[in-house]
This record gives structure tokens, C-alpha cells and sequence, in this order.
């Protein structure tokens, strides 16, 4: 069995701008939780970039849905602070 030789941790927004991106505007660019979970869920606006994109196919932990839930339940669970709140 192979072993990872490093781990690759990103953070993203909740709120994005959402811009239609593309020769025709076809194609959503979203860096955030949402842009970034469409994407892996191969929704058809936000990976038009990929010919014949195949289903997600899950290596490890729970699926993208329950990703989102918890991503949402995270969210609305913690306390919003503003940039003089950190000390």
C-alpha cells in the first residue's frame, strides 16, 4: 500500500463573486466552498472545463453532501468576528 507523502490543506470563502467566466459565459469560477464542492460534485456550470468528467468517487471520510452540511453547520454554529475582535 502507498503512503501520502504530503497533505495539501486549502480554506475558502463562503461568499464569492460568482462571476460567468468563458467564451460564452457558460462556465461558473467560484473560489469558494460552494465553487469549489460543485466542482468536485461535477456539476455540469462549474467543470465545463473537463471533456467527459466521470462521477466523484469517494477515497476517504463522508461524502460531498455531508461535506456541505457540515461546512454549513460549521458556519452558522461559530461566532462572526471582525478584524479588531482578534488581540
Amino acid at each position: 500500500m502507498k503512503k501520502a507523502q504530503f497533505i495539501h490543506i486549502e480554506n475558502y470563502s463562503k461568499k464569492g463573486s460568482g462571476k460567468a467566466v468563458g467564451k460564452y459565459k457558460t462556465e461558473v469560477k467560484q473560489s469558494n466552498v460552494t465553487g469549489v464542492l460543485s466542482e468536485a460534485n461535477r456539476l455540469k456550470s462549474y467543470c465545463s472545463h473537463v471533456p467527459a468528467p466521470l462521477p466523484p468517487t469517494l477515497l476517504y471520510g463522508c461524502d460531498l453532501d455531508e461535506v456541505k452540511r457540515l461546512t454549513e453547520e460549521y458556519y452558522n454554529n461559530n461566532k462572526k468576528r471582525s478584524k479588531k475582535s482578534f488581540t
